[in-house]
C-alpha cells in the first residue's frame, strides 16, 4: 500500500465457487535431459471451466522452454520453473524442472554410480576385478557407449578396461564425448594389477621409462601427489596380500 497516495474506495465482487477457475498441475517437479520433452497436464476446477484459456511461461528459457499446450523441452543443464496461469482469474500453478546433460552429446554417469570424473577429466573409481566393459557400461546413463584400448581397438564386453583405455560416445562415426580411465596401481593398461605394473613404475623412477600422464596418476597409489618408492612398495605388498588398495 505504499504506492497509495490518496483515499480510494475498493469494491469487492462475490463470485460463486462454481464460476471461479483455478488450476493445478499433474507434476510439481520433473527431471529430464536436454533435448528431451515432457508434457505437463493442467487440471482446471471446477470442471465446467475446463476449456478456459491458459498461459504457459518459463522463468529461464535457456534451461527449459514450454509450449502453449504444456510441452516442456530441456534446453540446457540447470533448473527452471514452469508456470501455468488461468487468464480469466489469474490463478497459477508451478512445476520445477531440472534439466540434465544431453545424453546424445555428453557421457553421463548414473546418480548412484561408483565411478566419478576427477578435476582433470579422467574416469576414476574403476576397480581391478570389477572392470569388464559390460560392468563399466552399466555405470552410464547413455544407452550405448564404446570402449577402446590404448591402441584404439574396440574392446568386447568381456574384456577389461585398463588405465589409458577410453570410453566413447558416438553419433554415427563422430565422437561426441570421451573419457580416459585411470585404475590406481594398474599402469600397463591391461586392466590387471600384477608384477608388470611394479616393474613399469620402478623403471619410471630409474628414468628407464617415459610414462604417459595417465600412468603417472595411476602410479600415485597413496594419493600424496608424488610417484616414488612408497607407491612401488604398496603395489608389491598388495600383490602378496599385505596391503589393500
Amino acid at each position: 500500500y505504499k504506492s497509495v497516495q490518496k483515499d480510494l474506495t475498493v469494491t469487492a465482487k462475490y463470485v460463486e465457487e462454481s464460476e471461479y477457475a483455478t488450476v493445478s498441475l499433474d507434476n510439481t517437479s520433473v527431471t529430464l535431459h536436454a533435448g528431451k520433452s515432457v508434457e505437463l497436464s493442467a487440471v482446471i476446477e471446477p470442471a465446467n471451466h475446463a476449456g478456459t484459456e491458459l498461459e504457459w511461461t518459463s522463468d529461464n528459457e535457456s534451461i527449459a522452454s514450454v509450449s502453449d499446450t504444456g510441452i516442456v523441452t530441456g534446453i540446457g543443464e540447470g533448473t527452471a520453473v514452469i508456470t501455468v496461469k488461468v487468464k480469466e482469474t489469474g490463478e497459477t500453478a508451478t512445476c520445477k524442472v531440472k534439466v540434465k546433460v544431453n545424453l546424445d552429446t555428453t557421457l553421463s554417469l548414473l546418480k548412484n554410480s561408483k565411478l566419478s570424473v576427477d578435476n582433470y577429466g579422467y574416469l576414476r573409481g574403476v576397480k581391478a576385478g570389477a572392470n569388464t566393459i559390460a560392468e563399466i557400461a552399466k555405470e552410464f546413463e547413455n544407452d550405448s557407449v564404446v570402449c577402446k584400448d590404448k591402441n584404439d581397438v574396440e574392446l568386447e564386453e568381456s574384456a577389461l578396461l585398463g588405465t589409458g583405455c577410453k570410453v566413447y560416445l558416438f553419433s554415427g562415426t563422430t565422437i561426441m564425448d570421451e573419457l580416459e580411465a585411470i585404475i590406481s596401481a594398474e599402469l600397463t593398461g591391461d586392466g590387471r594389477i600384477n608384477n608388470r605394473d611394479v616393474s613399469l613404475l620402478s623403471r619410471t623412477l630409474l628414468d628407464k621409462e617415459v610414462p604417459e600422464d595417465c600412468q603417472i596418476f595411476a602410479g600415485d597409489v597413496n594419493g600424496d601427489g608424488e610417484v616414488n618408492n612408497r607407491d612401488v612398495s604398496i603395489i608389491a605388498r598388495y600383490l602378496v596380500g599385505k596391503e589393500t588398495l
